[in-house]
């Protein structure tokens, strides 16, 4: 996972992303990422002092495991 460029570093809390780098890296569109949490499909995550969101590498982990859930299995 950690080979994906768009990681921030933050003195605090190390590697995270914004909500368009997150949705890049999971491959599919803001608005989708926006409408799963959203719609409580995946769980909204941390957000910083000025109200964006924040993503963990844990974060991408567990959302791409509900987009995994719903993409079907190309042959």
């Amino acid at each position: 996972m950690k080979k994906y460029t768009d990681w921030l570093i933050y003195k605090n809390g190390g590697e995270k992303m914004n909500t368009a780098s997150a949705a890049k890296a999971l491959v599919i569109s803001t608005a989708t990422l926006l409408r799963w949490i959203g719609q409580e499909k995946v769980k909204d995550v941390h957000k910083n002092r000025n109200g964006h969101r924040v993503f963990t590498e844990e974060d991408i982990k567990e959302i791409s495991k509900y987009r995994d859930m719903l993409t079907p299995p190309q042959n």
